[in-house]
C-alpha cells in the first residue's frame, strides 16, 4: 500500500480561531430527563408557525461586544417536528464490502505489508532534497538562523535514514486481498486501494471501535500529495457557504445537478437513502508541489447529507464532540461527497447511525418570540466572551437560524442518542484590533478582521424548554 495515501485526510477543518468561546458554569445546560415529558407527551396536530427572518439590528452593543442580528430563518416546511432514538451502526463485513463495491466499482481492493519499496523511498528523497532550494519549505521559511539549522539537521536526518532504508527495501509490496474488518491498535479496521484510472490508486478506509462510538469510512480518489481543500484560500468571501460558490467554477465541465444526481446514487447505494442533502458548495483539490492560482486548480463539487426523520433533517454543525471522562472526541453523524469530472473524488460518513424509532411524531415548541429572549439573554452572559489582550472589539453577526434536530446523548447509555429539536444560530465574527502591528492576520484599513466558522453554532437553544446545548459535549 503507498504510504502517502494512508496519511491523506479529508480535511473538515475550521477556519482559525483567534480566541475561545467557553460556558459559564451560570449557563442554563438541559437536564437529559426533562425530555421524558416531550417524549411521553401527545403529539402536537397544528404545524409550528414562525417568521422568515430577524431583521433585529443591533441588539447588544457593549463597549467590547456586540451583537447583530439580520438572519434568514430556516425551519421545516411540515412544521412538524419529532423525537426520535437512534444508535450508531456496527459496520458489518456485508455492509463494508458493498461499499466497497460501489466506491471500486466491483474491483477488488488489496492492502500492502506496510514496507515501502525501493520506488516510493526514491520518491520521498526526492520530496526531502527539495525542500533545500524550495523558498516555501520547512527549512527556509524559518527567518530565526538558528530554527532554520534545526529544521536543516531534521530533513538531512531523514534523508540519511531513506539512503540507508532503500539498500534493503524490495522492488514491490506484498499485496493480500481486503476481505473482512482485520484488529490494528485496538480498532477494527478494512483498508485497501486499486486503480480507477487516475496516475495514482484509490484507497479507502474503513473504521470501527468495539463501541461504535467513531466509527467511519473515508474514500479518496487523488493523486499523490491532493488534498480537498475544504478550508483555506477562499476565505475572504463572507457568504453561508463554506467555501466558493458554485458559480466560482472555472475548470470544471460538469453542471452540479449532474454531479448531484452521482452524488445521490452512491449515497443511496452504499446503504445511506435516509441521509438528505443539507448544502451544496464547491471547493479546489490543492497540491502543495502545485504553484497555480485559485481558479486554475482542479476543482470539484462538495454535497454534505445529514439524517432525515420524517423529512425533518439533523442540522449540520461542524463542532466535534466530547464525552465521557476522558473527554474522548467523536463526530455527529454526516456525508461528504465529492464530484470532479471523473466521479467521486472523495466520500467521507463520519460516525454512521440507524433510527431505532420515532418517539413522538410533532412535539410542542416554544414560541419563536421566547426563542429571540433567550438568544439575547444568553448570548449576552458576562465571561461567554473572551477577548484577547490586542483585541479592541468583538462584532458577532448572526445571519442564518435554522430550526432542526440535534443528536444528544440518553443519560445512562451514550450509545443510544435522541434527535431532538434544536435552534442554531450561525453568521461571523468581526475582530477590532487596537493596531495594525498587535495581528499578524489580514485586517483592513479600520483595524477590523472578518472569519466566518461555517456551521459552528454561536448558541444552540433545545426548541422546547428553555435550557441550552452543548454541542462539545453533545448534550
Amino acid at each position: 500500500m503507498k504510504s502517502i495515501k494512508a496519511i491523506i485526510l479529508l480535511c473538515v477543518a475550521c477556519f482559525l480561531l483567534v480566541s475561545c468561546q467557553a460556558t459559564p458554569e451560570h449557563l442554563v445546560v438541559r437536564e437529559k430527563e426533562s425530555l421524558l415529558n416531550e417524549q411521553n407527551a401527545e403529539p402536537v396536530a397544528e404545524p409550528y408557525q414562525c417568521p422568515t427572518s430577524w431583521e433585529g439590528g443591533c441588539i447588544i452593543n457593549d463597549d467590547d461586544f456586540e451583537v447583530q442580528v439580520n438572519a434568514t430563518i430556516a425551519a421545516p416546511k411540515s412544521g412538524h417536528l419529532p423525537i426520535a432514538r437512534i444508535e450508531p451502526i456496527d459496520i458489518s463485513d456485508e455492509m463494508a464490502q458493498n461499499i466497497i463495491n460501489v466506491l471500486f466499482e466491483g474491483k477488488k481492493i488489496y492492502y500492502g505489508d506496510g514496507k515501502l519499496t525501493k520506488e516510493e523511498i526514491e520518491r520521498l528523497l526526492i520530496e526531502e532534497r527539495a525542500k533545500f532550494t524550495d523558498p516555501d519549505s520547512v527549512i527556509n521559511v524559518q527567518t530565526d538562523p538558528e530554527m532554520k539549522e534545526i529544521k536543516r539537521q531534521g530533513v538531512q536526518q531523514k534523508i540519511d535514514q531513506l539512503t540507508e532504508q532503500i539498500k534493503t527495501a524490495p522492488e514491490t509490496s506484498t499485496l493480500t486481498e481486503a476481505k473482512e474488518f482485520r484488529g490494528y491498535k485496538g480498532l477494527s479496521i478494512l483498508t485497501g486501494e486499486a486503480s480507477l484510472g487516475k496516475a495514482e490508486t484509490a484507497f479507502i478506509d474503513i473504521q470501527k471501535e468495539a463501541t461504535n462510538t467513531f466509527n467511519f469510512i473515508r474514500f479518496y480518489n487523488l493523486n499523490s500529495n491532493e488534498t480537498i481543500k475544504l478550508n483555506g484560500r477562499k476565505r475572504e468571501s463572507l457568504t453561508k457557504s463554506d467555501e466558493s460558490n458554485t458559480d466560482d467554477l472555472r475548470s470544471i465541465s460538469i453542471s452540479v445537478d449532474e454531479a448531484l444526481s452521482i452524488a445521490n446514487d452512491i449515497k443511496d447505494n452504499i446503504g445511506a437513502k435516509e441521509l438528505q442533502l443539507d448544502c451544496v458548495n464547491s471547493t479546489i483539490i490543492d497540491n502543495p508541489t502545485d504553484y497555480r492560482v485559485y481558479y486554475e486548480c482542479p476543482q470539484c463539487y462538495v454535497f454534505r447529507y445529514t439524517r432525515s426523520v420524517n423529512d425533518v433533517s439533523v442540522t449540520y454543525d461542524n463542532t466535534i464532540e466530547t464525552s465521557g471522562e476522558f473527554t474522548k472526541s467523536r463526530m455527529y453523524e454526516s456525508m461528504t461527497i465529492c464530484i470532479d469530472d471523473n466521479g467521486v473524488c472523495a466520500l467521507s460518513w463520519y460516525s454512521p447511525k440507524k433510527l431505532i424509532e420515532v418517539v413522538n411524531d410533532s412535539v410542542q415548541l416554544l414560541s419563536f418570540e421566547e426563542i429571540k429572549k433567550i438568544f439575547t439573554n444568553q448570548i449576552a452572559i458576562k465571561g461567554i466572551w473572551s477577548n484577547e489582550t490586542d483585541i479592541f472589539k468583538r462584532t458577532i453577526v448572526v445571519d442564518e437560524i435554522v430550526l432542526g434536530l440535534m443528536s444528544v446523548e440518553q443519560k445512562d447509555n451514550p450509545n443510544e442518542l435522541l434527535l431532538i429539536p434544536v435552534w442554531d444560530f450561525y453568521g461571523y465574527t468581526e475582530l477590532t484590533y487596537k493596531n495594525p502591528s498587535d495581528t499578524q492576520y489580514k485586517i483592513d484599513d479600520d483595524n477590523k478582521m472578518k472569519y466566518r466558522n461555517h456551521r459552528r453554532s454561536f448558541l444552540t437553544i433545545n426548541a422546547m424548554d428553555r435550557t441550552i446545548i452543548n454541542r462539545a459535549n453533545g448534550y
